[in-house]
């Protein structure tokens, strides 16, 4: 994820991703936001509405980390603020 200037996933690409409004559970798909860039593993672009602005989201990556040889999946979060 370079997609912010932030590497998520200490150097791997993101397998995954789940993006919800800050201080909730609501997923972005159930906002009525419009957007530039879906949900995915490079992050969300939400376009501001006059009748509905961007809400702030975070965003939550599922990571794929190797400890010897063994593959374990962690999450790592985001929060992306309008403006």
């Amino acid at each position: 994820m370079f997609q912010y200037g932030i590497n998520v996933c200490n150097g791997t690409k993101p397998i995954d991703a789940e993006c919800r409004v800050v201080g909730s559970k609501q997923p972005s798909t159930q906002t009525g936001n419009v957007f530039s860039m879906p949900c995915g593993v490079d992050g969300v672009q939400c376009t501001d509405q006059t009748n509905n602005p961007c809400q702030d989201y975070e965003v939550r990556y599922k990571c794929a980390v190797y400890k010897g040889r063994i593959l374990f999946l962690e999450f790592s979060s985001l929060i992306l603020r309008d403006k």
